[in-house]
């Protein structure tokens, strides 16, 4: 299970994978008609997948087009296609992005903020491997940890960072005179406004509420730095999952849930233990989607990482 280590060496089997975002081994731009063998790949795609084939085909282009080119790794299929069955594997899920985001707002003030399960990729790994997250310090703990998961067979990637939030710290080991004399790293922020209205208009989903819960909890101010937008998108993904995917995952939890209740209900009847199991899931839920942060989510009862 999860565990967390100090300054120890990787084991047999172990991973370290710095982050659950989405690694990009080339960018470039081209300049040109698009190839024939990507029109035919596209083609290829759209046939396959004619229902969620949404764009125009790419033949319109002028020959001059600019084009921008991003190699990526391939992350698997999105989780709203993904087959999730068990809660060890939603847990798993959920782990990888709160201890991936945590990193990110640690170190980069980071924000996504449109983390919907599109834009989630999953694929399956080896039944044994262990992922491993760097913890920063916090509180009493000086030094940086390490904290290990078990896969439960599935990696996450994060891609699109379209609408994200990013304080851009640039290494202390850059040469001063590469700077302006009025530089200042506090301000050295990518973000995008968000004014389009369509964006916070939409409905039939939560994925739409959460527009809208970002636009209040920000204020408007994208500049700014509003880690609880993670948590939205976090509490977002763990819903989804319970509501859309194999209702045995909502059934492992609440059995999660009643193993939790301690001694005292040991000797109930089966209707008492799954009564107080579903509040007690109501609270890790509650206790869940009002965290400030994703660090903040690490410590939940529902991620169980920290052993009491």
């Amino acid at each position: 299970e999860a565990r967390m280590q100090v300054d120890k060496p990787l084991k047999p089997k172990e991973r370290e994978l710095g982050a659950n975002f989405v690694k990009a081994f080339r960018v470039c731009i081209c300049q040109g008609p698009l190839p024939a063998p990507l029109l035919r790949a596209w083609d290829r795609w759209k046939a396959e997948y004619p229902d969620l084939c949404e764009n125009m085909r790419p033949d319109y282009y002028p020959p001059n087009q600019l084009f921008a080119v991003f190699v990526l790794e391939m992350g698997g299929e999105t989780l709203e296609n993904a087959a999730v069955s068990t809660w060890k594997e939603a847990r798993s899920i959920i782990r990888q992005l709160a201890l991936s985001m945590a990193l990110a707002e640690r170190h980069n003030q980071f924000e996504h903020r449109d983390l919907h399960w599109g834009n989630i990729m999953v694929t399956r790994s080896n039944r044994n491997l262990t992922f491993l997250y760097q913890l920063p310090p916090t509180g009493a703990r000086v030094k940086s940890a390490l904290m290990s998961i078990p896969s439960y067979k599935v990696r996450c990637t994060i891609i699109d960072y379209t609408l994200s939030r990013l304080h851009i710290d640039n290494d202390a080991s850059d040469v001063a005179a590469n700077k302006p004399a009025n530089y200042d790293s506090a301000k050295n922020v990518f973000y995008v406004a968000l004014k389009d209205e369509a964006l916070f208009q939409g409905q039939g989903d939560i994925q739409y509420d959460v527009y809208r819960q970002m636009r209040q909890c920000s204020k408007n101010d994208w500049e700014g730095f509003y880690p609880h937008t993670n948590v939205m998108w976090l509490t977002y993904t763990l819903l989804k999952i319970l509501e859309t995917k194999d209702p045995a995952i909502k059934h492992e939890l609440l059995e999660f849930a009643e193993s939790k209740l301690g001694p005292a209900f040991d000797a109930v009847s089966s209707e008492l233990k799954s009564t107080a199991g579903q509040e007690l899931l109501r609270r890790w839920i509650r206790e869940f989607e009002q965290c400030e942060s994703t660090s903040d989510v690490l410590k939940c009862a529902l991620l169980d990482l920290y052993k009491s």
